[in-house]
């Protein structure tokens, strides 16, 4: 027969491509038992184009004043509301919030994640009163209202100049704690409704329970003033806020004695840290992203 032409002898480029091809293997497997991220060989030849995932997912920054939670939500400082390093639980960090009485407050979005219904809730922080008297009636510490008077489902948390002491007002019923509050002092102050009935706390014990079944489903927050007709500037709270949490679960339904996350005492709490329930957390305190 006809002899064959153009058979190829030389096998050194086929061995070459091989040779690569098992480098390449070899650099994948070790990629997956020593996470040698840059011995993975693209094309055979070079990393160009790799991108391997060394375990640790980024922890986006966060302001001081922001929303630590996973709902993430927007804060806005209005007028004079800021950080402050004057007064501070030193334990819970640097810094606190204040707000002079007149016209601060912090604002977030409307957002579902704030509606519990008829549902449990907690609303905390800790509080410090510059002077409790600047307003005429109240304080207000924080107001899901979407405008004034009884619209809505109101829920305003506030401590009253009449007694100074704190309460829970809703429409048309106001409810009432019993210790007073003084100037200069850090307080834990924690409201909580637990299978439809509303308790308030003051370091830690319980000054008042009683059936609370109102359908909380405004989803709008203000903190250190009175919603009002959405402006906020009335009743405004005099003095400083830190660790600040709202959630959608009942944390205490008895006096308790841990302030914080992990053993926390009252003379040294600790910050609290997100969890599924956890749906506003403001820290005072900024976080890098990591």
């Amino acid at each position: 027969g006809t002899a064959l032409t153009g058979i190829v002898t030389d096998f050194t480029p086929l061995e070459n491509q091989m040779a690569r091809l098992a480098l390449h293997i070899g650099a994948v497997e070790q990629l997956a038992k020593y996470n040698m991220i840059d011995q993975v060989i693209d094309d055979y030849e070079d990393a160009t184009g790799v991108t391997a995932f060394n375990g640790t997912v980024e922890i986006p920054a966060v302001g001081a004043y922001q929303d630590h939670s996973s709902s993430g939500h927007t804060i806005t400082a209005y007028n004079q509301a800021a950080i402050s390093t004057t007064q501070i639980q030193a334990s819970l960090g640097t810094h606190s919030i204040v707000f002079d009485g007149v016209d601060d407050y912090l604002k977030g979005p409307d957002h579902a994640s704030m509606a519990v219904g008829t549902g449990d809730f907690t609303f905390e922080c800790w509080a410090y009163w510059i002077d409790r008297t600047t307003d005429s009636s109240q304080q207000v510490l924080f107001d899901t209202r979407t405008s004034g008077g009884s619209v809505g489902a109101a829920g305003i948390y506030c401590v009253k100049w009449s007694d100074h002491k704190i309460g829970l007002f809703r429409y048309p019923n106001d409810y009432h704690g019993t210790t007073v509050m003084a100037n200069n002092t850090w307080y834990h102050l924690a409201w909580v409704r637990t299978s439809g009935t509303l308790k308030m706390f003051v370091n830690g014990t319980q000054e008042y329970s009683a059936s609370m079944t109102q359908d909380y489903t405004q989803t709008k927050m203000v903190i250190g003033g009175d919603w009002g007709s959405y402006s906020a500037t009335g009743h405004n709270m005099n003095g400083y806020l830190d660790e600040i949490r709202f959630s959608n679960v009942a944390r205490y339904t008895a006096t308790f004695t841990d302030f914080g996350q992990g053993g926390g005492t009252i003379s040294n709490p600790t910050a609290f840290t997100s969890d599924a329930n956890t749906k506003l957390l403001i820290h005072g305190e900024s976080q890098a992203a990591v």
